[in-house]
């Protein structure tokens, strides 16, 4: 392509554009008005969804692996006393 096409190209492009009417202040204000709420939806969801994200990631990690000394860590939501019964298979009398 030569600068000469090119140049008819770009002459041929720009002048309808150029050509064409104004647009109103209240369609300009109009269009600006819905960019910005799709920028500001558009950062909600991302929040959103990178919040969800980390919480997931955050929960699943929480209460694995095992400590210094190599044993099972328990969750934190149960108690010792339920934890022993699980694990010797003792009732809840012969614990207390």
């Amino acid at each position: 392509m030569f600068d000469d096409s090119l140049h008819e190209q770009l002459a041929d492009w720009v002048c309808p554009v150029t050509s064409l009417p104004i647009p109103d202040i209240r369609v300009l204000r109009r269009r600006a008005r819905r960019r910005g709420m799709r920028r500001v939806v558009t950062v909600a969801v991302v929040t959103i969804v990178v919040a969800a994200v980390a919480g997931g990631v955050t929960a699943s990690r929480a209460g694995t692996g095992r400590p210094a000394g190599g044993r099972p860590v328990a969750p934190q939501t149960a108690s010792p006393r339920i934890v022993r019964m699980r694990l010797r298979g003792l009732s809840e009398e012969c614990v207390s």
